[in-house]
């Protein structure tokens, strides 16, 4: 899995390059922590490098010597870059270069991407698009954005706004990848008990149950959907109305009926959800907190329960 993510920051033409300490001018970037999502790995790295937080555009272009390889066009509103608040010191300075004029000092891998950019931007796989209330936030590879939620999408999903997912194929064929809940009600049977309505009792049940067995302290069961259209097994969104915290967990509709892993689904997300109950925003990535809760249940479940299921790819499909 590339581990990097590089930054072609771009203003009229003018590509904005660091200094690094060994002398040689290099793109913004840098790491993407475990379990950080590249596009929130791009930013904070843009961030501490450059001090730029706004901008009008932010596109996947390719991979390129282990870093994936965005284009990042800041805001007009965006401050002059900066190198003062990088706790790495990456770079001594930072300066714009026209792009048909690099300087001769460029360290070999920003100069092997500059040289694959200034060919044309052309992608060799399907890349999906994320819209917010209309406009375009950013694209990523299409296989990399069902992974995680990142940061600048969630932050809009909880303020409410609506948010959309376009899968764009090497073609330029657009396909709607927005998850959607599935219909309330399927009639089965003679009864006509709904199914929607069976699977989703068969959801809350398994969460009382599970909350009751491992995290007895917390009273407040979360609210549920089941989607389909998504790759995740399970989410858990969280948002503030008013003084109260609001916990929803989303499953995909392919596991509703595999008792054992829509049972690691929830307890896995159970632990998400009181979390954010009990620390509401302050708990960005859960950690230790969850290793512990997690640790409990797997002495019960058996060993690497929650952890197997975070790697867990058989349902990770279009459907």
């Amino acid at each position: 899995m590339t581990s990097r993510v590089r930054c072609i920051l771009l203003d009229n033409n003018n590509v904005l390059l660091g200094l690094n300490r060994g002398g040689e001018y290099m793109l913004p970037g840098g790491k993407i922590k475990k379990k950080e999502h590249p596009v929130d790995a791009l930013l904070r790295e843009v961030k501490e490098e450059t001090g730029i937080t706004d901008f009008t555009k932010l596109n996947y272009l390719w991979e390129k010597e282990d870093n994936k390889v965005f284009l990042f066009v800041p805001s007009v509103r965006a401050s002059a870059p900066t190198v003062k608040n990088d706790p790495d010191k990456e770079f001594t300075r930072l300066e714009w270069f026209p792009l048909d004029d690099i300087p001769k000092n460029l360290n070999p891998y920003a100069a092997k991407i500059l040289a694959v950019f200034a060919k044309g931007l052309t992608k060799t796989e399907a890349v999906t698009e994320v819209w917010v209330d209309g406009k375009k936030v950013y694209e990523i590879p299409d296989d990399e954005i069902w992974e995680t939620s990142p940061g600048l999408v969630q932050k809009r999903v909880n303020e409410g706004k609506e948010v959309v997912y376009r899968e764009v194929l090497p073609d330029g064929t657009v396909v709607d990848k927005t998850p959607h809940a599935m219909p309330e009600s399927f009639e089965v049977g003679a009864s006509g008990n709904g199914e929607r309505a069976i699977q989703m009792k068969k959801v809350y049940d398994l969460i009382d149950e599970l909350l009751t067995r491992y995290i007895p302290e917390e009273k407040k069961r979360p609210s549920a959907e089941i989607l389909k259209g998504v790759r995740y097994l399970g989410k858990t969104t969280f948002k503030m109305l008013g003084d109260e915290a609001k916990t929803h967990i989303l499953v995909n509709h392919k596991i509703v009926e595999d008792d054992n892993l829509l049972r690691q689904c929830l307890a896995h997300e159970i632990i998400h959800h009181h979390l954010y109950q009990k620390y509401r925003n302050e708990v960005a990535d859960h950690g230790e907190l969850f290793e512990k809760f997690a640790g409990i249940i797997n002495e019960k479940e058996g060993e690497n329960f929650i952890t197997e299921f975070a790697n867990h790819t058989k349902f990770r499909t279009n459907g």
